[in-house]
Order: C-alpha cells, then sequence, then structure tokens
C-alpha cells in the first residue's frame, strides 16, 4: 500500500512494488491517495501475471473499487489495511496456509506492543482477506488454484484460533442503572445522563444517538427521525421514523430547555445536532469512566440497547412491532433480546 507523509502544504507519495520505491510529492491529499492506488495498479498490471501482484497490492486495490460502492464502516478499513501491512510486499502466490496460520498465531498473542485479539476478531480479518481474494479471482484475472485464506480459516476453526462473534446476553439491572446514571451525574461533560437514558429507553444505537437533530424529533407525533440506520446491505438511505415514549421526549426537553425557549420566543424550531460530542468514539470513552466510578463491570455502552429491547418485550409488544421500533430487519435477530425476567412473567402464568 501507498505510504503518505504531510511535509509542509503538501503531500509525499511512496509506492513499493517488487523491491523498488517510486516517489511523488502532490498538492492535495485524495490527489495522493490517488496517484498511489493508481501508481500501484499500474506496476501490479505491467507484470500481465498474477505472480505480479502482491497482498497488500491486492488489498489496497480491493479498497479503492470496491469502498466507493458499499462503503466501508471505519472498523472494517481499519482492519483491512492492518491485515495488508502485516502481508505487505508479499506476493500472492507464494501465500500459504501456514503463513496465515502464524499471522493468527502472532494475533491471539499480541506483538509489538498489540494487545491479544479473540478468536471472533481474528476471524473477522482473514475473512476479509478471503474476501480481497474472492474478488480478485473472480474480476482481476488472478489465477489461484484455491483461496487459500478460506483453507486455513477452515483449519483454524478446528483448533479454536477462530471463532464466530459471541453474542452478548447482558442485562442491565434497575440498581446498576441507578448506579450508572448517579456516577454520570457528577461527570463534567454533562450529556452523559440524557444519552444513557434515551438509549435504555428507545433502544436506539450509540451513533445514532450522537447524530440525532432537533429537526428529527417531533413533539407532537412524538417520533424520532433516523438517518441512514445501520443495515447489512444498505448504507445508505436507509432512513426511518420510529416511535419514542414520553420519557424519552422529556430527556430531551430537560436537556435542551434553553435552546428550546429561545426557538420558542423566535418562533422556529431549533436546528442542528442535539448533543456536543463530535464522534460516537468520544461517548465510548467517557462511558468507560463513568461505569468504573460506578463500580460496574463487564458493561458496554451497547448493552444499553439490548436492555432496551428486552424491555419492550417485557412490556408485552409484539416482535413485529419491536422491530419496528429497533431497526431489525431480521426477526430472527430478536430472539437473543427476548431474555424475559422471571418476574416479569409472573402476572402472565397467573392470569385466568
Amino acid at each position: 500500500m501507498a505510504r503518505i507523509v504531510k511535509r509542509g502544504d503538501n503531500w509525499y507519495v511512496t509506492v513499493s512494488h517488487m523491491g523498488k520505491r517510486y516517489y511523488k510529492t502532490l498538492p492535495t491529499k485524495p490527489a495522493a491517495v490517488a496517484w498511489g492506488v493508481e501508481t500501484k495498479a499500474a506496476l501490479t498490471s505491467s507484470s500481465s501475471t498474477t505472480s505480479g501482484y502482491t497482498i497488500d497490492t491486492l488489498m489496497d486495490r480491493y479498497i479503492a473499487e470496491v469502498h466507493p460502492h458499499k462503503p466501508f464502516a471505519k472498523s472494517k478499513m481499519a482492519t483491512i489495511k492492518l491485515t495488508a501491512q502485516n502481508f505487505k510486499d508479499v506476493l500472492v502466490t507464494t501465500l500459504t496456509p501456514e503463513m496465515i496460520f502464524l499471522y493468527a498465531q502472532k494475533r491471539r498473542l499480541g506483538y509489538n506492543g498489540r494487545k491479544p485479539i479473540s478468536g471472533s476478531t481474528l476471524n473477522q480479518e482473514i475473512t476479509y482477506l478471503a474476501q480481497t481474494l474472492d474478488h480478485a479471482r473472480t474480476l482481476w484475472g488472478v489465477n489461484l488454484p484455491s483461496n487459500v485464506a478460506r483453507d486455513a480459516l477452515s483449519a483454524l476453526s478446528k483448533i479454536d484460533l477462530v471463532a464466530g462473534s459471541r453474542q452478548r446476553d447482558r442485562r442491565v439491572s434497575d440498581q446498576e442503572l441507578e448506579m450508572l446514571l448517579d456516577a454520570a451525574e457528577s461527570h463534567r461533560s454533562g450529556w452523559m445522563v440524557p444519552l444513557i437514558k434515551l438509549a435504555v429507553e428507545t433502544g436506539m444505537r450509540q451513533k445514532e444517538i450522537c447524530e440525532l437533530r432537533w429537526e428529527y424529533v417531533d413533539f407532537d407525533a412524538s417520533t424520532f427521525f433516523i438517518k441512514d440506520r445501520k443495515h447489512p446491505r444498505e448504507k445508505k438511505g436507509n432512513d426511518q421514523i420510529i416511535p419514542v415514549s414520553n420519557i424519552a421526549l422529556g430527556v430531551i426537553r430537560e436537556w435542551g430547555v434553553g435552546i428550546l425557549e429561545r426557538s420558542a420566543h423566535r418562533g422556529k424550531q431549533p436546528k442542528g445536532n442535539i448533543f456536543p460530542m463530535q464522534t460516537s468514539a468520544a461517548v465510548s470513552d467517557r462511558f468507560a469512566l463513568v461505569r468504573a466510578k460506578a463500580g460496574i463491570t463487564d458493561l458496554h455502552f451497547h448493552d444499553l440497547r439490548h436492555e432496551a429491547i428486552s424491555r419492550l418485550f417485557e412490556k408485552g409488544l409484539q416482535i413485529h412491532e419491536v422491530a419496528r421500533i429497533s431497526g431489525h430487519r431480521d426477526w430472527k435477530q430478536l430472539k437473543r433480546y427476548t431474555q424475559l425476567t422471571a418476574k416479569s412473567l409472573v402476572p402472565k402464568i397467573n392470569h385466568s
């Protein structure tokens, strides 16, 4: 992959191929990225054979061609780039399952200051490599007898080096929620309390709450508009309007009381982001601090969504009604959220 460094007002690009380095200085980063991708692709294709491709070249080209049509999440992009760096200058014809096995061992144990990773994370990394090889074999004429990454995955799963994603079933007790909110009250950010309350009340994802805007809230209809809601296939345009409770609307009113009063005085609807944080990562960092202060362990912000959806089932909503609120397209995914407490079932079994 191309190495891009800013020097003064310009961007310096270095492309390595077959033991040689190629350089160019360009005025903008997009131009530098484009030159790096085009140069690497041209150098690779000039050999006119599969033997000229390296793994990092393939993954670089995979990003350049696939990402514009099916945008990758930041985590996927970072994972692909990290994997490409670990197989830098490795010719595709020399890649073997054994090399992937050694890479798997290194990743599971940790290396160069990097923490050990889980089997599910490793599975994801090698799967992205396998997807790249599939793409290259189908569209770029890379002639390989098999997909060695998929061959390696099969073997690694049998010795438990890779594993499927473990579904979290963490519920949040009323006592834990009270402790969490008490700790959040004293946090200097000020917005942790309403974020936690909204997550438990609406089941919205962390990113969805962060990107909630005043113009997306309809107080009269009791709805929120969620733009580009997460979907396995539709990265853009999956907009949804969800019903929300009076409690959720109350959280918004309390947080933005000053803004709402000023807007009402001017006779205009408020606009812009409701909460001030720049990224959802900022929420993760502050939530970790609040959780630690509350003395709670093994709790993620996303577990609040799980709790909210479980509570919707406990209120008696049907699966299609919960899906309308949570945004799930596949109702089978909601089965793991139906962890009804024993206490919540007592009235039903006593009902005559």
